[in-house]
């Protein structure tokens, strides 16, 4: 069984609110998940856009959020969460492709953009130092250690 993310914000396949937005106040919203696998050490949660055209730059896509080192006990990410590499010693939040740790909501140039919200339950806790903690850096040391993972998909057309 696959790990259940959600949001109260959005449905599944639905249009992410503009609140959550560069349009709006570019704010993380609440992401909610269930059915953690036992011996879970750690979660990680990210965003990303594969609908960003940048073949030129090889990039298969857009990160907008990183969240890792999550305690398997929790259940949620709160609405809003702050800027800022680590948050207490509840999580941390990695690079995103602004180059900046935190949340950059949907901002696309053109078009309808997929936003998917993508769970893993991990074995092991990844130990990536802060300020490092890049899409590919986080990816690779998930490998050969994830139990689940879960996804949720939102949508957002730039408005004009």
């Amino acid at each position: 069984m696959d790990l259940q993310i959600y949001s109260p914000s959005f449905e599944n396949g639905g249009k992410i609110p503009r609140k959550y937005t560069c349009q709006g106040e570019n704010i993380s919203p609440q992401i909610c998940w269930d059915g953690v696998p036992p011996g879970t050490r750690s979660i990680v949660v990210m965003m990303e856009d594969p609908d960003i055209p940048m073949p030129r730059f090889l990039i298969p896509c857009w990160t907008h959020w990183i969240v890792y080192e999550i305690d398997p006990e929790e259940t949620m990410l709160p609405e809003g969460l702050s800027h800022g590499e680590i948050i207490g010693s509840r999580f941390r939040q990695g690079l995103t492709s602004y180059r900046k740790s935190g949340y950059g909501g949907p901002c696309p140039p053109f078009g309808i953009h997929r936003y998917f919200f993508r769970i893993y339950a991990l074995d092991t806790n990844l130990s990536i130092e802060p300020g490092r903690a890049s899409r590919k850096k986080v990816l690779t040391s998930m490998q050969g250690h994830i139990l689940n993972r879960g996804e949720l998909m939102g949508t957002y057309t730039r408005l004009k």
